[in-house]
């Protein structure tokens, strides 16, 4: 095929230029036709005037052909820049021959622009009457056998399954060895810089979007934005991480080249040529796997692995990876892919629990005569590790529209050897290509350092089309070896993601420019395909992009050229490839679409949509696309301790096929991470929960067959609250771009007023916006005038709304309060049919929910469903509790009368301003009193767990019997306000979800649940002169005129019984007290259950470091302790309570170890600034502990006997006591008191017992 098209074209040239030549004959009798004709043809005007903007439209010669009456007229290059279509060229055509006249009607007519027939630029899905280029065509995939399947899933049959896409984000952090920096390619604009900017439309939307519709993405540069990175490898792993295999597998293996772990990696090295890799013999019969092991990791981590290549491998090589929510296989085709990182997945680890540990196992059986390879397993992103200092010679920066081989000079740079290494100190994923791809084991002399190690930047762009080409292999290799033999990847098409530059004088856009390659190898790929079909996936692309923009955000959005250039990145790959300029990061009326999070989605959307029509023709199906993530979701509680989710799908009115047929309903158990928990037709779910006990988190997605859509919004719920039931309203659907303004001469973002939304985590910020004057010029990199940013966020995450915020106030609130919840979307709460009347209390979780101005809908709050159901919650002497940073701004900001009349009559409070402060410090009022005692902070700065509050409200009462419960530190200005009247309402200026430490939520959560309870807030002790002391000074009762028992818990190395005793207390919305010695502090398996404590706000105090006895038990005046040790073991503990976030200051209370001290004891308790308490005596409970074969045994029965006969032998009962139980006891005792937790508790509540943790 390729032969014989290349025959045509050189024959079309040959026609060309004799046909020129014929026409240039001035002696020739048909040399007046020509003069007649070209006058004619100079007269013609362009009727394709909406792309004028394009460049000027002209016939710019002819030539005659008489013998074959046609015409070649040549139009200028703009020409070429349009969309062409079928309908194009016939409205060209027409107008043509309708200027000619009658002299030419029967002529055949030809059209070229920049050396094409303009008809051969019509791309092949847009052709009806003309007939389809097959060379340009993607061949079928039927035959291949996938690089990673997922096993457990089905794959989208007509989306994009079994195609490999190669895409990346442009540019990248490089080191400029002219300066001995590293530094980014372009400059920091708009809060952001285009090296990290499009990596904000790449990685979090178009990658997952791609993948999600069935294709396999390949990046060359680092995808996981984790900055931490564990290896784990036979050579050697990174700290903490290990490999556990049977060595005489290796043994009788074969031993290769591999993968060495090393912090740092110079020029030259190849970290996959440096280790040893192995080839064994696949297994019929059951073997142990390979476990690579990460050790202590918690967080989101990609995982990869690596194996070394032979033309023997398995195509079916099984990993399976453990984390913290379970199992998930993967099956590895090593046939392609070896020695380089191949990405898996992204998984949720945690703390690894007893008998369970985490990481990857290798399946070493297989089939027969085949061979697996071995090599290391990473988890996590990283940071960059590739040291760089400057060459001997250096070579200037070279614009990649004159990347030609060979046309750079180099120039010798001074004191070269004066230089250190340097790495990037940067996130990988920040990075250029080259560092990665040196990383990744690419070969660099065929793929990343093209310029000898003289200058990072031309090879970073060189690197990625090189890159390509190897991992495709012969005959598409890279330029210097075209029969290298690769990674035998089979690489579709390509995609690099750009933004320009340019400014315009007004908000008018710079728009979308599309770039491809024609001009290499006559015009054919090396595989024989036509280097057009890049054109025609440039077209769609394109097109696509604008058509969406102009009906979602811009009817006046540019459409730019198709530029047909040699730009690196367009010529270089050996497939269909197109480089994307979509808008000017240099023009505030480009990024003010471009910063915000729902435009960088839509644009992702589009760019897969023309990707899949692009290669739908090589299948000969119709297209599906996936769906539109759904909404409307909701949990709604049922009889007989059932649930039932339910949501709606979304309609995408850009595409009649994104119609879901089913969907998948994930699922979170207590924070582990989703797994699929059901595939349904229906768009509801009912299900009881296996255990009450569990906090569950829910997502939706919806599917089809031509994949599956982003998940929905979060929910959760908890079901083991015996008081009741409350409510999370999720309002908080709003992302969104920062705040803009522009005066005409000053202009940009407002990033004190309105950071704006992301969408989760992003990472594209490089730090706030400092020169707003339009008339600033542009003079270098470093001072690049008007739009030009601080870099105070670069390698900082940057939380926005993830959209799982309800667990924060269904357990702060309401779980640890003794109260079940469930949570709904504001959509479903404002649905009339929506039943209230099931929930004490209603938590309306408003975070940074706001509306745009002059929104024609008003509040984005306060819709009107929404005032109903919240006046129907007051109506029925309900409890409501409102937060977010805009409750009073939203209304104002549209000025929607309704809503604002709405706060003050039903809801007591007026708006009084925003930007109520820069810090987050609130305290408590004495108008507050006795409910509200607490002084905390939320996040008003930078923060890595939870979104910025930039501009919280100051709200003032409305009307009588209204007060103040917090004010901001500040300005002591109302950061809150409260009513209780015969219903009760807390409304906060700031998130809830938003305050900084968890203990401080909690606490604020429990006493708003005191006072819509109406209780006081007695959940803490207080001191009080009636409380009882031994002789030696210990507190061994508090007054005993209050009906209030304190339940105390002490550990040292057993723990089995924690997690129930944390169930049960949850369960009645009871706080204890704890105390652990520092050896239990620091045992890996107790450490979740140990921040579990602190969460949910018990108090967790010492127990002593080692469990010393102090003096002998028949002596117990002497001491087998100094002061010095007493001191220095207590100490210990404290440091190890200090990782837990309890600071010293805060610990008051102490539980001496065998609960055995005297008065020198309790004396140097109190010179650490400490009291010593102990188990009420007589109340027997202590002896939990004893086991059969002591003489002291006493059994479950026997000590709850102890509990009944105490209270009815003391005058006072059981007022004051202070009950120890150990949640660990010898394997010996298999009666544990632990167990009959919920049965004390539920006879002490009966008879009117209330509960206080120290």
């Amino acid at each position: 095929m390729a032969v014989s098209r290349l025959f045509h074209n050189v024959c079309f040239a040959c026609l060309i230029m004799f046909s020129v030549i014929e026409s240039l004959g001035q002696d020739k009798p048909e040399s007046r036709e020509l003069r007649r004709l070209i006058h004619k043809t100079k007269s013609w005007e362009n009727t394709l005037s909406e792309w004028n903007h394009l460049g000027r439209i002209s016939i710019d010669s002819v030539a005659i052909r008489e013998d074959s009456d046609s015409l070649l007229l040549f139009f200028s290059r703009p020409l070429s820049y349009l969309p062409t279509r079928e309908e194009t060229f016939s409205r060209l055509e027409t107008s043509v021959r309708s200027h000619l006249g009658r002299r030419y009607r029967k002529h055949a007519i030809r059209f070229l622009t920049d050396g094409k027939d303009f008809r051969d630029l019509i791309p092949n899905l847009y052709r009806n009457q003309i007939p389809a280029d097959t060379s340009r065509r993607v061949g079928q995939v039927t035959s291949r056998n996938p690089l990673v399947r997922k096993e457990g899933i089905s794959y989208p049959t007509q989306g994009l399954y079994n195609r490999y896409i190669a895409l990346w984000p442009s540019h990248g952090w490089y080191y400029e060895s002219k300066l001995d920096r590293w530094e980014w390619q372009r400059a920091r604009l708009f809060g952001t810089v285009e090296d990290l900017f499009t990596r904000g439309f790449v990685l979090p939307y178009l990658v997952p979007m791609l993948e999600n519709s069935g294709a396999t993405v390949m990046l060359p540069v680092e995808r996981d934005t984790q900055s931490d990175e564990v290896i784990a490898d036979i050579d050697g792993s990174s700290p903490g991480a290990v490999v556990v295999t049977d060595t005489s597998l290796l043994k009788n293996g074969l031993s290769v080249k591999g993968f060495l772990y090393r912090s740092l990696y110079y020029p030259g090295d190849n970290p996959f040529l440096m280790g040893t890799g192995h080839l064994v013999e696949a297994r019929i019969e059951p073997i142990t796997p390979i476990f690579f092991h990460p050790g202590s990791i918690e967080g989101e981590y990609a995982v990869y692995v690596s194996y070394p290549y032979s033309g023997r491998n398995s195509d079916d090589v099984i990993y399976t990876v453990i984390h913290a929510a379970g199992e998930t296989v993967y099956r590895v085709n090593q046939q392609m892919g070896g020695g380089t990182w191949i990405y898996l997945g992204r998984h949720r680890f945690s703390q690894p629990l007893p008998g369970r540990k985490q990481g990857v196992l290798l399946h070493l059986s297989g089939q027969p005569g085949k061979t697996i390879g071995i090599d290391a397993v990473r988890f996590g992103g990283g940071m960059g590790n590739i040291a760089r200092k400057p060459a001997g010679t250096t070579t200037p920066n070279q614009w990649s529209l004159n990347d030609v081989p060979g046309s750079i000079k180099k120039e010798a740079l001074q004191d070269s050897i004066a230089f250190s290494w340097k790495a990037s100190g940067k996130p990988r994923f920040m990075e250029g290509a080259r560092y990665y791809l040196q990383y990744a084991g690419f070969p660099d002399t065929l793929v990343y350092d093209l310029t000898n190690g003289t200058n990072d930047y031309n090879d970073d762009y060189m690197s990625r089309g090189e890159w390509v080409n190897y991992l495709l292999g012969a005959p598409s290799g890279p330029l210097k070896n075209r029969q290298a033999q690769g990674l035998n990847i089979p690489v579709d098409l390509v995609l690099a993601f750009h933004t320009d530059a340019g400014v315009t004088p007004d908000n008018s856009v710079i728009g979308t420019l599309a770039i491809y390659s024609t001009q290499n190898d006559n015009g054919f790929f090396p595989s024989g395909m036509s280097r057009l079909a890049s054109r025609d996936l440039s077209d769609l692309v394109q097109s696509q992009i604008v058509q969406d923009i102009r009906l979602k955000y811009d009817e006046d959005w540019t459409r730019r050229a198709l530029w047909d250039r040699q730009y690196s990145e367009a010529w270089r790959p050996n497939v269909p490839s197109m480089l994307l300029e979509l808008l000017s990061h240099q023009n505030l009326g480009d990024m003010r679409y471009g910063l915000d999070p729902k435009f960088r989605f839509l644009v992702a959307r589009a760019i897969y949509k023309g990707i899949a029509r692009f290669l739908s023709q090589g299948e000969g199906l119709p297209v599906v696309f996936h769906p539109l993530p759904p909404d409307h979701f909701g949990i709604i509680p049922l009889e007989d301790g059932k649930v039932r989710l339910q949501w709606q799908p979304v309609t995408d009115p850009l595409e009649p096929t994104a119609v879901p047929t089913y969907y998948k309903v994930y699922r979170d158990v207590n924070g582990t991470g989703f797994m699929e928990f059901m595939s349904v037709t229906d768009s509801f779910l009912v299900f009881e929960p296996e255990n009450s006990g569990n906090v569950y988190q829910f997502r939706i997605t919806a599917c089809n067959i031509g994949g599956e859509s982003f998940p929905s919004e979060t929910l959760s719920m908890r079901l083991s609250g015996l008081k009741g039931m409350g409510l999370v309203v999720n309002a908080f659907d709003r992302i969104s771009g920062p705040g803009i303004f522009d005066t005409g001469s000053m202009a940009g973002i407002e990033w004190w007023n309105d950071q704006g939304v992301e969408d989760g985590t992003g990472y594209i910020t490089t730090g706030s916006q400092y020169d707003f004057d339009r008339s600033s010029p542009w003079l270098d990199d470093d001072s690049p005038g008007w739009g030009a940013s601080h870099s105070e966020s670069e390698g900082n995450p940057v939380p926005g709304n993830s959209r799982g915020f309800t667990i924060n106030h269904g357990e702060s609130l309401f779980g640890n309060n003794g109260y079940s919840w469930v949570s709904v979307s504001d959509e479903v709460f404002a649905q009339p049919e929506f039943d209230i009347h099931p929930y004490f209390a209603v938590s309306v979780l408003a975070g940074e929910e706001k509306a745009e101005s002059n929104d024609p809908q008003g509040s984005a709050i306060f819709s009107p469903g929404m005032r109903s159901q919240l006046k129907r919650v007051a109506d029925n002497g309900g409890n409501i509790f409102l937060s977010g940073s805009y409750v009073g701004t939203d209304f104002m900001t549209v000025g929607d009368t309704l809503a604002r009349n709405f706060a003050a009559e039903v809801l007591k409070y007026r708006w009084t301003s925003g930007n109520a402060t820069r810090k987050g410090d609130f305290y408590s009022t004495d108008y507050g009193l006795p409910w509200f005692q607490l002084h905390s902070a939320f996040n008003a700065g930078q923060s890595s767990d939870t979104y910025t509050v930039e501009s919280p409200d100051i709200l003032a009462p409305a009307g009588p019997g209204t007060f103040v419960p917090f004010r901001y530190a500040s300005n002591h200005s109302a950061a809150s306000v409260a009513w209780s009247g015969n219903y009760k309402v807390l409304v906060l200026g700031f998130p809830f979800e938003a305050i900084h430490d968890l203990s401080g939520m909690n606490q604020m959560g429990s006493q708003i649940m005191n006072f819509f309870e109406g209780n006081s807030p007695g959940s803490v002790f207080q001191p009080s002169t009636g409380d009882v002391y031994d002789h030696y000074g210990a507190l061994v009762r508090t007054d005993p005129r209050r009906k209030v028992v304190h339940l105390i818990f002490s550990a040292h190395d057993t723990g089995e019984g924690f997690r129930t005793v944390l169930d049960v207390l949850d369960r009645y919305g009871i706080k204890a007290s704890f105390f652990l010695t520092g050896h239990f502090l620091r045992q890996e398996h107790f450490r979740q259950i140990v921040h579990e404590m602190v969460e949910r706000n018990h108090y967790v105090g010492p127990h002593s470091d080692n469990h010393l006895l102090y003096m002998p038990w028949e002596n117990r005046d002497s001491l087998l302790v100094t002061h010095d040790m007493f001191k220095s073991d207590l100490r210990e503990n404290l440091v190890e309570l200090e990782k837990y976030g309890i600071k010293s200051k805060e610990v008051t209370w102490y539980l001496a170890p065998y609960e055995w001290y005297n008065q020198t004891i309790v004396n140097w308790t109190a010179r650490e600034g400490m009291k010593l308490l102990n188990f009420t005596p007589g109340i027997g409970t202590q002896a939990d502990y004893t086991t059969p074969d002591m003489g002291n045994y006493r059994s479950s029965d026997q000590l709850l006997e102890g509990i009944w006969r105490f209270e009815s032998s003391d005058v006072h009962g059981l007022n004051g006591v202070i009950m120890l139980i150990h949640p660990g006891t010898e394997t010996k005792r298999e009666d544990k008191l632990y167990l009959r937790l919920e049965q004390i508790i539920q006879q002490l509540i009966s008879k009117g017992y209330t509960f206080r943790r120290f």
